[in-house]
């Protein structure tokens, strides 16, 4: 990302109380984070929710690959299938979503 580190991510999620959410999908750049997860927050004083505390796992997970040319799994220019090939090869499963770009 440009212009320094984030400080912020806004997610998409579901309100389940009014200090509770359930993420609608995997926060691309938030670690230990994955669709379905439940969040405590709180509402601050610019009427935005912030996260306090994860408190329920929703036994999925998010994983980010970084490819490069000489990568183990193939560059990208291997194709997204080819490299989802490899990591279902290795025993992950359940992928329903993907998407590809160049950074």
């Amino acid at each position: 990302m440009s212009g320094g580190p984030a400080t912020a991510l806004g997610v998409g999620a579901a309100a389940l109380a009014p200090d509770r959410v359930r993420l609608s999908n995997a926060p691309w750049a938030a670690l230990n984070a994955a669709k379905a997860d439940v969040y405590r927050v709180q509402k601050e004083s610019d009427g935005l929710l912030w996260v306090k505390e994860k408190i329920e796992a929703s036994g999925f997970c998010a994983i980010r690959l970084v490819l490069t040319d000489g990568s183990p799994i193939g560059s990208l220019n291997a194709g997204v299938e080819a490299v989802l090939e490899k990591v279902l090869r290795s025993g992950c499963h359940g992928f329903r979503h993907v998407r590809a770009g160049r950074h």
